[in-house]
């Protein structure tokens, strides 16, 4: 529920001049003013909701949400130094270096009554004992759809904040900026290098989901999360597109995804090895479980896409001995 961009320009450009290996996202809390239309999941989510809280740096605890100086986060890392986060991603191991600057964006917790209160009701649904003993997710322990509907309330008439008004498309694509020429003033993108593919800008345009009706597939497997299972379309056209020779999901839990990517597979007869990698014990931050949940993903997995695919009970650390390269 956190959408971030850098101002001004295209995350490429902001990234690729930083020497630190953090930088932190200065997020707003947003809501739905009385003026705002319905969200409309075919557009960029920030211009929909830039009404909300101004004071980014207050220090004062809301009853049921964390204060607003809170959400600015070290979210943005360097992937090869390995950093760490602590539970609830506020905070990471360590001192390393941080960037001067930062990315801005908005917190979405309470955008809309539509997404809140189906979302925080579900949070408060699953918290564990022991996320209650060591005050993990507290802002969801005594929450109530009154409570999230009076709050929402309570802001209809919140002011514009500007920085997410500077909002443009720019800072979605993660593409050099273009000089006069029309050429790239970057270097090459490294997915060139992966997978032999590099997206245009304009492609988007060329695209027919009627081409790709595997997204429009019923998934077979299915979890009481609605928050986990409206990406499975997109997880299967993925799979469509790329036609990957391994597929490696690290985190199965309940299997909504791991499974989607599998029935894609089987549906376009594709032949790749798949591989879904997970502990199925739980941690801190989710909590923890029983055997019963990796028994009745297999129970649904094995006969279906057993041929093709495994599911490796095992940290991911101790799963790369499994992939060669």
């Amino acid at each position: 529920d956190e959408f971030v961009f850098p101002p001004n320009e295209s995350p490429h450009d902001f990234l690729n001049r930083q020497s630190c290996d953090v930088v932190r996202s200065c997020m707003f809390q947003v809501y739905r003013h009385r003026n705002d239309k319905n969200l409309d999941p075919s557009l960029a989510p920030i211009p929909q909701r830039i009404h909300g809280d101004p004071d980014l740096f207050s220090t004062d605890t809301q009853a049921n949400r964390a204060a607003n100086s809170v959400y600015i986060k070290p979210n943005i890392v360097r992937p090869s130094k390995r950093i760490c986060f602590l539970p609830g991603h506020h905070q990471i191991e360590g001192n390393p270096q941080a960037s001067p600057e930062s990315y801005v964006g908005a917190h979405w917790q309470m955008a809309d009554p539509s997404i809140a209160i189906a979302r925080r009701m579900e949070r408060k649904a699953r918290v564990s004992e022991r996320n209650r003993a060591r005050q993990m997710g507290w802002q969801h322990f005594d929450i109530t759809v009154d409570k999230i509907k009076e709050e929402c309330e309570r802001h209809l008439d919140d002011p514009v904040i500007d920085a997410l008004s500077s909002f443009t498309e720019i800072a979605v694509q993660n593409l050099p900026s273009m000089g006069l020429n029309g050429k790239s003033e970057g270097k090459d993108s490294p997915a060139s290098d992966i997978i032999g593919r590099v997206f245009h800008i304009g492609d988007m345009h060329k695209f027919d989901l009627l081409q790709h009706q595997i997204c429009l597939l019923p998934p077979r497997r299915t979890v009481p999360f609605m928050s986990w299972r409206q990406h499975v379309p997109f997880a299967m056209l993925l799979v469509d597109f790329l036609k990957p020779r391994t597929l490696v999901e690290l985190g199965v839990h309940y299997g909504d995804s791991y499974c989607a990517f599998c029935q894609a597979v089987a549906e376009l007869r594709l032949g790749t090895s798949c591989y879904g990698v997970d502990t199925w014990k739980g941690d801190p931050h989710a909590s923890f479980y029983g055997p019963e949940v990796l028994a009745d993903l297999a129970a649904h997995h094995d006969p279906l896409y057993g041929s093709f695919s495994h599911l490796i009970q095992s940290t991911f650390d101790e799963a790369v001995q499994h992939f060669p390269d």
